[in-house]
C-alpha cells in the first residue's frame, strides 16, 4: 500500500498538525557563574571559572581537572558537581552525568539550579512526571529563574500531554521575562493545542518580532493559517519562515504542500528543488518530491527521487516501500522489488501499509501462499483498511478460496468506495462463483 498518501493535498489537515515544542537538545545549559560560589573560598571560585571557562571552549580535559580542584577545596559547592556532569554529559556519558547530578542534588535538595540539572536529566531518561516534580522543587528553591518554567512547560507539553499546565508555565516565565521569544513561542503553540487561535496568533507574532531570524513562529503562525483553512496566510507565513532561515526545511514542504492544496503541483515540485537546494542532504527533499511525481503519474522521475532519498537515508522505510511499489506496479525487475519490500518491512514490522506492500509484490511474484500470510499480518494491524482488503480479496481467489476472497471483496466495498482497485475488486467479486 501507499502510506503517503496521506501527506499531500487529499488529507491536509493531517499534513497541517501544529507540531509539538521541540524539546531542550541538551539537559545541561552552559555554565556560569553561580549565586552557591560567593560564599566558597577564593581559590575554589577561580577554580570554577577556570573550569567552567574551558568547557564552554570545548576543553574538557582542562575543565574536569578545574572542577575537580574547585571541589577538593569546597567539596560543599554544588557548581562544580554541575560542571562535573556537563563534562561527562559531553563525553556521552550519561550515567555518569546522572551520578554528578544527583549526587548534588543530595548535598543541597534546596539548590534550585541542582534540581533544574536533575530535572533536565530525568527528561532524557524519560521519567517524565519525576522530571516535572524536579522542575516544580527547583521554582519554589529559585521563583525567579524563568528556564526552569520553560522547563516544565516542555515536559507538560511534550511528554505529559497537558497544555494546560504547559501553558501555565510558559506564562510564569514570561512575567519573569517578557522579551523571551521561546516562551512566546512555545505559549503559542500550547494555546493553538488548546484551540484558543487569537491568542497563539499573538503569542507566536510577538515571538517573531522579538526574535526575527528564527523560522519557528512563522512556521507555527502558517501551520495556525493552514489548519483554519486560510492558504493565503499560510503561504505567506511560510514564505516569512524560509526567509528567515533558508535552510529549514519544515517550511519549504508545508509550503509545497499548500500548492499541492491549490493544485499547483509545478509550485510546488519547484518548491521542493528550492529545497533541495538550501539542504541538499535532507533526505525528506527527495522523499516528498517523489510522492508528488508519482501521484502525477510521473513514475520515472519518482523512482529517481526515491533512490536519491535512500542514498541520503538508507533506513528510510517509506522510500524503500515507495520504489518496491513502483517496480511491482510496472512489472519490471520484480527481483529488486522484493528486496526494497522487505528491507522496509525489517526498518518497519509494525507499519501495516508496508506489510501490504510486501504482501502485494509476492502477489505479483505468483508467491501466494506468502503473500496471504505476509497481507494477514497486515490485515491485522489495519483491520478494515479497505486496499488490504481487496489485496487479500485477490491473493484468496488465486489460491481458490472463494468464499474467503468474497468476505475480503465485500469487506473492502463496504468502506471507502473510491480506494485504488476498488473497480477491479467489484469485477472480481461479481465474476466469483456462487451468489
Amino acid at each position: 500500500m501507499k502510506p503517503v498518501r496521506i501527506l499531500l493535498g487529499a488529507a491536509l489537515a493531517l499534513a497541517f498538525q501544529i507540531p509539538a515544542v521541540p524539546a531542550p537538545a541538551i539537559p545541561f545549559e552552559p555554565l556560569g557563574p553561580a549565586p552557591v560560589i560567593e560564599a566558597a573560598p577564593e581559590p575554589a571560585q577561580a577554580s570554577f571559572v577556570r573550569g567552567v571557562k574551558a568547557l564552554n571552549a570545548g576543553r574538557l580535559d582542562e575543565a574536569e581537572r578545574a572542577f575537580r580542584e574547585a571541589r577538593k577545596v569546597a567539596p560543599g559547592m554544588v557548581g562544580p558537581l554541575l560542571g562535573l556532569a556537563e563534562v561527562a554529559f559531553k563525553r556521552n556519558d550519561v550515567p555518569g552525568a546522572g551520578t554528578f547530578v544527583l549526587q548534588a542534588v543530595r548535598m543541597a535538595p534546596n539548590n534550585g539550579e541542582a534540581q533544574l540539572a536533575w530535572g533536565r536529566f530525568l527528561y532524557t531518561q524519560g521519567r517524565y512526571p519525576e522530571a516535572a516534580a524536579a522542575f516544580e522543587r527547583a521554582i519554589r528553591a529559585e521563583p525567579d529563574l524563568p528556564a526552569t518554567r520553560i522547563d516544565l512547560g516542555d515536559v507538560y507539553m511534550n511528554a505529559l500531554d497537558d497544555p494546560a499546565k504547559a501553558a501555565e508555565a510558559y506564562r510564569g516565565a514570561l512575567k519573569i521575562d517578557p522579551k523571551l521569544a521561546g516562551a512566546h513561542y512555545a505559549l503559542g503553540v500550547a494555546l493553538t493545542r488548546l484551540k484558543q487561535a487569537k491568542e497563539a496568533r499573538a503569542e507566536l507574532a510577538e515571538a517573531a518580532r522579538l526574535e526575527p531570524d528564527s523560522p519557528l513562529p512563522r512556521y507555527a503562525l502558517g501551520r495556525l493559517a493552514a489548519s483554519e483553512g486560510d492558504l493565503d496566510r499560510a503561504a505567506t507565513e511560510f514564505g516569512q519562515a524560509i526567509q528567515a532561515a533558508k535552510e529549514y526545511v519544515p517550511a519549504y514542504l508545508a509550503l509545497a504542500d499548500v500548492y499541492v492544496a491549490r493544485d499547483k503541483a509545478d509550485r510546488a515540485l519547484a518548491t521542493y528543488a528550492d529545497a533541495a537546494k538550501a539542504a541538499p542532504a535532507d533526505a525528506n527533499v527527495p522523499l516528498r518530491t517523489g510522492m508528488l511525481q508519482e501521484r502525477l503519474g510521473r513514475d520515472g522521475e519518482a523512482r529517481k527521487s526515491y533512490l536519491e532519498a535512500v542514498r541520503l537515508d538508507p533506513k528510510s522505510p517509506l522510500a524503500y516501500n515507495n520504489l518496491a511499489w513502483l517496480e511491482a506496479a510496472r512489472r519490471g525487475d520484480l527481483d529488486q522489488a522484493l528486496k526494497w519490500a522487505e528491507e522496509a518491512a525489517a526498518l518497519a514490522p509494525g507499519s501495516a501499509s508496508v506489510l501490504d506492500t510486501l504482501g502485494w509484490v509476492l502477489q505479483v511474484r505468483g508467491e501466494h501462499p506468502r503473500a496471504a500470510e505476509t497481507l494477514q499480518r497486515a490485515d491485522a494491524l489495519a483491520p478494515g483498511q479497505p486496499e488490504i482488503a481487496y489485496h487479500l480479496g485477490v491473493v484468496e481467489s488465486a489460491l481458490g478460496r472463494d468464499a474467503q476472497a468474497r468476505t475480503h471483496f465485500e469487506q473492502a466495498l463496504a468502506g471507502k468506495a473510491d480506494f485504488p482497485g476498488a473497480d477491479d475488486a467489484r469485477k472480481r467479486l461479481k465474476a466469483l462463483p456462487g451468489r
